[in-house]
């Protein structure tokens, strides 16, 4: 028992390097833990990042298509307008044309 009292700085020492040192340990441990978890977010954040920046891209170049396809769509629109109002002057020279000839069945009694 005098021996630790003789020696009781020197034990205290080594308890204390040994604690620091497991202390060092366990940090050296959760850094390399963070480190493999940071590594594998920012692994995903880039997959993710540039799934995003494609994303992107494709609904910049459907909105810079954008004026052409109203474009398009206006003549579309137009087309069937012009189509709609000659369709309505057949029709109507298809009800004159009955008119004539189903006259003379109303002169027979039918």
């Amino acid at each position: 028992m005098n021996w630790i009292w003789d020696n009781a700085v020197l034990l205290a020492f080594l308890v204390g390097l040994v604690a620091a040192l497991a202390g060092l340990a366990l940090l050296g441990l959760r850094a390399w833990g963070a480190y493999r978890v940071v590594k594998g977010a920012s692994r995903r954040l880039g997959a993710a990042g540039q799934e995003l920046s494609a994303e992107a891209a494709r609904v910049s170049a459907a909105v810079a298509a954008l004026p052409e396809r109203q474009a398009e769509i206006q003549a579309a629109v137009e087309q069937l307008r012009e189509r709609a109002q000659a369709t309505g002057v057949l029709a109507r020279h298809v009800i004159v044309a009955q008119r004539i000839l189903l006259g003379p069945l109303r002169y027979m009694g039918r």
